[in-house]
């Protein structure tokens, strides 16, 4: 494995320049291959002066940092947190090294907005000093720093941060305990020695990718509903009820199959037909605002084709019918044990998401916004998940 580890304070003799050090040390002993970079020993324009930061031709000391960074398997910040973030220099290293073309690059005109990240399969990971408590810095404060790094930066262009440690208040630690954090940041330099990830994070990557490829097997929404000719269901009018479906019924048939059961058994068919109901109203109030768009490219939404008002009294009637469904089935004991009691409460939110989307947007003029419709229609549908599997449980 190829670590490189990276300063991100602008003083090599800090703190944090030390944690670099005994980070770098602990991982040679596992014999991992590790390079050194100082941020702030490199010699560079911090700023980004042309429209297009490729356009700036980069320093001799950024072109050995992208290099390194081309070598290594997994990379390591070791980097102070200042007013919430991270030190203008690194920052700056980041706007200059992760340019279009090297970190990331971005789908030409008429492929669709987008990007695709090019350091894909390469792990990072965090260590973060600051003069706070972490747990306030974590909770109180939501980490913007620790997330403008794992998120807005690496993950952008594809890096997979698997820890981020964070040590403080740094300024009144005494040196009894700089040192024990020393030891522990040499600890997990060792722990190369198994991978960048515990066995746990291993794990759940791997399940997060298989169920990534099981929805794509098993919801075929996406080709089948909008894209796949000569269906192409989102220019029928099917497209809604196409995801709903799968989204539903569908999904409760698969794992059903899956434990050895036969599609043709009624059971998960009336167990997901009020989940179905309850999702059609999301589904169909996300293209409300994208009715012009959709009709430009030919296609024929509930909104398109019937208009704004009709979709929303659609929206409305499906919402109020998976409530009443869900109570009939624990009425009739339809599907046993699984609508319990609870579900009759659902009415209420239906008829409150009904109010909403008839003050919204029956009648409106002109695009209105539906963030609150979302919210509130995309909660309605815990009601027919969560309720059944508490029941089943």
């Amino acid at each position: 494995m190829n670590v490189l580890v990276i300063l991100g304070h602008p003083r090599t003799d800090s703190y944090c320049g030390a944690l670099a050090a005994a980070y770098a040390d602990g991982a040679r002993e596992t014999g991992v291959d590790v390079r050194e970079l100082a941020v702030g020993d490199c010699e560079f324009d911090p700023d980004v002066h042309t429209a297009c930061p490729s356009d700036q031709p980069l320093e001799s000391d950024l072109q050995a940092a992208q290099a390194d960074i081309e070598w290594a398997d997994h990379l390591v910040f070791v980097y102070p947190n200042w007013w919430a973030t991270m030190p203008a220099v690194l920052k700056g290293f980041f706007d200059r090294v992760f340019e279009p073309g090297f970190a990331f690059v971005e789908y030409e005109e008429g492929e669709g907005a987008g990007h695709e990240g090019l350091l894909d399969g390469k792990t990072a990971e965090l260590i973060v000093t600051m003069d706070m408590p972490p747990w306030v810095y974590r909770w109180i404060y939501r980490q913007p720093g620790t997330n403008a790094v794992k998120r807005g930066t690496l993950g952008y262009v594809g890096v997979r941060t698997t820890n981020v440690t964070t040590l403080g208040p740094i300024e009144d630690s005494s040196f009894e305990r700089r040192q024990e954090w020393l030891a522990d940041v040499r600890d997990l330099g060792r722990r190369l020695e198994t991978g960048p990830e515990s066995t746990r994070q291993r794990v759940t990557h791997k399940v997060t990718a298989w169920l990534g490829a099981l929805r794509l097997q098993f919801y075929p929404m996406a080709w089948l509903a909008y894209t796949i000719p000569p269906l192409k269901l989102s220019y029928r009018t099917l497209g809604e009820l196409t995801v709903a479906w799968t989204h539903s019924i569908g999904a409760i048939l698969v794992g059903f199959v899956a434990a050895g059961g036969s599609w043709q058994t009624p059971e998960p068919w009336l167990l997901g037909l009020p989940f179905l109901l309850a999702v059609v109203p999301s589904i169909t109030l996300a293209g409300v605002p994208d009715v012009a768009a959709d009709r430009n490219a030919g296609k024929r939404t509930i909104a398109v084709r019937f208009g704004v008002d009709t979709a929303a009294r659609f929206a409305m009637a499906t919402a109020v019918l998976a409530a009443v469904t869900g109570i009939c089935w624990v009425l009739l004991d339809v599907v046993s044990n699984a609508y319990g009691p609870a579900i009759v409460l659902s009415i209420f939110h239906a008829l409150g998401l009904g109010w909403l989307v008839r003050d919204r947007l029956v009648g409106a003029n002109g695009p209105q916004r539906i963030d609150g419709l979302m919210v509130a229609s995309l909660s309605y549908i815990t009601w027919f998940a969560l309720v059944p599997l508490l029941e089943l449980l």
